[in-house]
């Protein structure tokens, strides 16, 4: 999907009703003749109200231009303190990540790796966006991901693992795909390919060695589906990571999932934090990928933040 990084200008009559509860879904968003007063115009999803009072239905559609681009690139929400837009609102109230480690490097099975934590290793949200800035330089090639909802991993019962990897494949000998796999019982992690709708258009650069963002939005939907979306900022790949003054901003849509319970036997969909459902660490929070050095990578703008489901 293209994304478009200027902002469209916004009409001259209207009044923005965000604020009245209507779903941040463009894809819902239709416009509309009021009823009082009947010679104006509005955008609703359906049920409520995104905007009304529009003169012209053109000015309508220019400011439903302008919303959609303030959805897709999150400049229309409010920021968490990590500086990373956020995607859909954030639940007044809900749990918010303060501290971040690190990148922390160990071995295993003889793999080098890094690992990213939720400090307090206490986030547990089932709705959640999950994002950050990240610079790693691959050795081989692996796969670095945000684990969706998982507990602890390494301790009995193994099932406390359970989460979605979400994320990209890095290859430094050739290309940077779109990865998704599941993990079902730590640490068996079948690959979820044929599960991704892929929205991304074009080939993704070589991201080995280079700056770009990650963010994850995962929650549930009122049909109890599961949901994960991937978004990627690529517009930063040359800049060093610690030379980011704020977060860019400049999002694109990589890849959706959902999970309706019938990927296939074995691989139950997870609904909440596996750290809740089976005890242990609530890694709400986990970022991890192998094949890389001690000091070969570097992170910023970590961002763990409860949000309402869009829909």
């Amino acid at each position: 999907m293209e994304i478009i990084t200027d902002e469209p200008q916004k009409p001259k009559s209207g009044r923005d009703q965000r604020n009245k509860g209507a779903k941040m879904d463009p894809s819902l968003w239709i416009i509309v003749p009021m009823e009082n007063p009947s010679d104006k115009w509005k955008i609703t999803d359906g049920n409520k109200n995104v905007a009304d009072m529009f003169d012209t239905k053109d000015d309508a559609l220019q400011f439903k231009k302008w919303l959609e681009w303030s959805v897709i690139t999150g400049h229309g929400n409010s920021q968490s303190e990590s500086n990373i837009a956020l995607k859909y609102v954030a639940k007044a109230g809900g749990q918010v990540a303060k501290k971040f480690t690190k990148p922390d490097f160990s071995v295993h099975d003889g793999k080098d790796r890094n690992s990213i934590y939720e400090d307090h290793r206490i986030f547990s949200a089932t709705n959640a966006q999950l994002a950050l800035y990240v610079h790693p330089k691959f050795g081989k090639k692996d796969q670095i991901v945000i684990k969706a909802l998982s507990g602890e991993h390494g301790s009995k019962p193994t099932t406390r693992g359970r989460c979605y990897c979400v994320g990209l494949e890095v290859d430094p000998k050739g290309e940077t795909k779109f990865y998704l796999a599941k993990e079902t019982d730590h640490p068996t992690t079948p690959r979820m390919e044929g599960q991704r709708k892929i929205a991304f258009v074009g080939k993704l650069p070589d991201l080995n060695d280079k700056t770009f963002g990650m963010r994850v939005n995962h929650y549930v939907d009122k049909n109890g589906n599961t949901i994960g979306e991937l978004d990627v900022d690529l517009s930063v790949l040359d800049t060093p990571i610690d030379q980011l003054e704020e977060a860019p901003n400049k999002w694109q849509n990589g890849f959706t999932f959902l999970d309706d319970g019938k990927w296939h036997k074995g691989t139950n969909q997870i609904t909440e934090n596996s750290g809740v459902t089976y005890g242990g660490d609530k890694l709400g929070f986990y970022v991890r990928m192998d094949e890389v050095g001690k000091g070969d990578c570097q992170c910023n703008f970590c961002q763990a933040v409860e949000i309402e489901p869009p829909n």
